[in-house]
């Protein structure tokens, strides 16, 4: 059971990685959308990333390309402070369908 009394205590399982560069998430469900964010960090099972998609919410599917690679992944937060929107995502397992 963690140990929730210490909530800097690092909760995470892959270690996270400083990234950079662009990165474009595109969803087709419901109403398709495209958009072009910024990646910030990243590790063997997930990425966060900046953007101004104020609609991106929490266990929405997605597909997402950056220069180190491309798949399927699940958002599991989105902050928004004033006019800045940062998510994390969790990658999904290549044999997860993907969207057309």
């Amino acid at each position: 059971m963690p140990d929730l009394s210490n909530p800097t205590l690092e909760r995470r399982r892959h270690e996270r990685e400083p990234a950079s560069g662009p990165i474009t998430l595109w969803w087709t469900d419901c109403v398709p959308c495209t958009i072009d964010g910024n990646l910030l960090d990243q590790s063997k099972s997930g990425l966060r990333l900046a953007h101004h998609c104020f609609t991106l919410g929490p266990g929405q599917q997605v597909n997402f390309q950056h220069a180190g690679g491309k798949g399927t992944a699940r958002t599991i937060w989105t902050r928004i402070v004033e006019d800045s929107v940062e998510s994390g995502l969790l990658i999904l397992p290549d044999d997860h369908p993907e969207f057309d």
